[in-house]
């Protein structure tokens, strides 16, 4: 598990510090989750970053928008096991962000 040096090693979510788990071996996430997963009990994200620091980003995001939803009581964000509930939404949002983030120089690459 190797982190790319451009990536946190932990990120504060409405007070709330998550730890950065990377992976470079896509199969360590599991099949339900191919490219990252958030617990919230443990506090841990789980990202793979074999596809670029950019992806990575978007995966942080979309498991950051996770968090926002558990932790603001935001139905639309939560994760509750249901694989295809709202991912999409959550995808389309996370693009965005990053590409905004990336684009205006506000996260280091």
């Amino acid at each position: 598990m190797k982190k790319a040096n451009t990536l946190p090693e932990a990120l504060n979510v409405m007070g709330i510090t998550y730890r950065m788990v990377y992976h470079d071996n896509i199969a360590e996430l599991g099949a339900d989750e191919p490219f990252g997963w958030i617990s919230t009990k443990k506090r841990e994200m789980h990202i793979w970053t074999g596809n670029g620091v950019n992806f990575a980003w978007t995966t942080i995001l979309h498991e950051t928008l996770h968090a926002i939803g558990d932790l603001g009581r935001l139905a639309i964000l939560e994760c509750d096991g249901d694989k295809n509930r709202n991912h999409a939404e959550i995808d389309a949002l996370a693009t965005i962000l990053a590409d905004v983030l990336l684009r205006n120089d506000l996260v280091k690459r």
